[in-house]
């Protein structure tokens, strides 16, 4: 009986180990197939950067570049006040000039999805402010791919500069990062930019005067700006001249004016430069190239007088200018 009763005993306990030892093999497999199997997901994009006080605006898509599947959502949300959107056009065309008239520029397209690269779509503008001069903002965009490739996309308002690519695969393939990876790649490209930007409005800075103020600037790059007048505030005594100057536009296209006085129902000249006391006086936009990115302004009265950009005062690009009544010994 004993020796029965040890037999089936160990009859027993091998037959749990080979099952145990299948299971063991098995597992793997089972876990790999885990890993590619998930539901349609979203994914944040951030649209643009700033710092705290809106000075320096970055001009980029954080991340720039995303890895998805067929199925998922792209959430793009504004993250500046500078506007930009988000558009999808022809394969190998480069956005056109920005104009804020047209429709198809600055109204978010109706469908709600993108089968193939080439398909175009927009996202109508973004911003976390609403500009007078623009359509209806927006804060965010989303935007769901039903097939694979390569989605590039750009910003309308500056250009190829300002590029993002949705790489989409297959359903069902396993993600390379994490939305969290994504999400340290934003914070990190932010506090780079603006660690560049505070180095850059630092070197204007110093080269700009009481006569020379900087209508705002753009590094070399294009992938960031400062938004303000350098210097913010100059004194001078009457009879003396400013220039202000857009010269450090790098070729971007960034409408700026210097306004002083009662804004003008249009951006367009007002007053006389020449011989300026007070009143209305505006530059119009400014163009970025040629004799026209200085707008020189002779100041024959004392006084306060404050100006502003009229497309961006809202975001701090504000200026003053204190004319005393004569010269310092």
């Amino acid at each position: 009986m004993k020796k029965h009763a040890s037999t089936r005993l160990k009859t027993l306990l091998a037959a749990i180990g080979s099952v145990l030892l299948g299971t063991a093999f098995l597992a793997p497999a089972s876990v790999a197939g885990a890993e590619t199997s998930h539901s349609p997901t979203t994914w944040r994009v951030h649209v643009g950067a700033q710092s705290p006080n809106g000075a320096i605006q970055g001009m980029q898509f954080l991340p720039g570049d995303i890895w998805i599947d067929v199925g998922d959502t792209v959430h793009w949300t504004a993250d500046s006040m500078e506007p930009h959107t988000v558009t999808f056009l022809p394969v190998g065309q480069l956005p056109a000039p920005f104009d804020p008239t047209d429709p198809a520029q600055t109204t978010p397209s109706p469908q709600h999805s993108i089968a193939a690269p080439g398909d175009m779509r927009n996202s109508g503008v973004l911003s976390t402010l609403q500009f007078s001069e623009l359509p209806a903002t927006y804060t965010s965009y989303n935007l769901t791919f039903t097939g694979t490739g390569d989605f590039v996309y750009y910003c309308l308002i500056h250009g190829k500069a300002m590029k993002g690519t949705v790489h989409v695969a297959a359903a069902g393939t396993a993600y390379p990062h994490s939305q969290r990876f994504y999400d340290r790649q934003f914070r990190k490209g932010r506090a780079e930019m603006i660690r560049d930007g505070n180095r850059f409005y630092a070197k204007a800075r110093t080269e700009s005067s009481s006569h020379h103020v900087f209508v705002g600037a753009v590094d070399e790059a294009g992938m960031l700006m400062i938004m303000r007048f350098i210097r913010t505030t100059v004194h001078v005594h009457v009879g003396d001249t400013i220039d202000f100057d857009w010269s450090l536009n790098n070729g971007d296209p960034v409408p700026h004016t210097v306004t002083f006085g009662p804004e003008p129902p249009a951006p367009f000249p007002v007053g006389d430069p020449t011989h300026f006391t007070g009143g209305s006086l505006s530059s119009g936009v400014l163009p970025t190239a040629g004799p026209g990115t200085h707008f020189r302004v002779t100041f024959d009265k004392a006084g306060t007088y404050p100006y502003i950009c009229m497309f961006h005062d809202g975001m701090g690009m504000v200026g003053k200018v204190v004319v005393t009544a004569g010269h310092d010994d």
